[in-house]
């Protein structure tokens, strides 16, 4: 009875071997068992719903960021700011392209755009002191690709490689985007100091500080096959070049 009325807390046993005494212990093994589960998928509802309220504030809060910005952006050139509606401007470009409306595919023409608003925004932050040049291919821009893949291979070639180029040579950074049969192509290459081939090992294959090199290497293995991946070279004792390769067909399934 107290069973029937949803008390499973004080589950049935008994020491007696009879017919009764076997119901009455299966029913109590029974009554814990079910007790577990329900507690189990108590729980699961639980983490779900703390799951989709953290996804929920990961929505709202840059959205309600790139709505400040582009607020901040509209009242600057209203009172005569252009430096600071320029800036303001490319984070909110920055922001808008890397929300993707909360996809992780986007196209290849979408994450050009968004590695160009970040190049530009640390160039207004270093006051100008490096340049960059632009290769980019017309083929291909409709293709799919993981988004925000290339932004953390220009931070690195910025933050570990220009910031630190000798004061009497001009830094430079060279974004490179090739189409190729069945392939899309990506070379970052900076003149920054010359990396030693055991930190690029490091790079590759270790979890670094924040969003780094190491993570675009397990996305491109989790959307691609074997022939896809990223790889670093030396080019004429100058450049260090972050090379990115993945077929132009994405498994959006994964």
């Amino acid at each position: 009875e107290r069973i029937a009325e949803g008390d499973l807390d004080n589950p049935v046993f008994t020491t007696d071997t009879d017919e009764i005494g076997i119901v009455s212990n299966s029913l109590g093994k029974m009554t814990v068992r079910l007790n577990d589960m329900i507690n189990r998928v108590y729980k699961i509802e639980l983490e779900k719903k703390a799951s989709e309220l953290v996804a929920l504030q990961a929505q709202i809060n840059p959205h309600f960021l790139y709505n400040c910005l582009s607020s901040i952006k509209w009242k600057a050139i209203k009172n005569g700011e252009q430096d600071i509606a320029n800036i303001t401007g490319l984070v909110a470009k920055f922001y808008r392209t890397s929300l993707n409306n909360g996809q992780q595919i986007t196209t290849v023409k979408n994450e050009l755009e968004n590695v160009q608003a970040y190049v530009e925004i640390e160039k207004q932050m270093h006051d100008g002191k490096f340049d960059v040049v632009y290769k980019l291919a017309q083929e291909g821009l409709e293709c799919n690709m993981p988004n925000f893949l290339l932004q953390p291979v220009v931070e690195n070639a910025i933050k570990h490689g220009i910031d630190y180029v000798k004061e009497e040579v001009r830094g430079k950074i060279i974004i490179e985007y090739i189409k190729q049969p069945g392939y899309l192509i990506f070379n970052i290459y900076n003149n920054g100091p010359l990396i030693e081939s055991e930190e690029i090992e490091k790079l590759m294959q270790k979890q670094g500080k924040g969003y780094g090199i190491h993570n675009i290497v397990e996305r491109i293995e989790l959307y691609y096959d074997g022939s896809c991946g990223m790889s670093v070279r030396i080019i004429d004792d100058i450049f260090t070049c972050f090379t990115i390769k993945i077929s132009d067909h994405i498994n959006e399934t994964t």
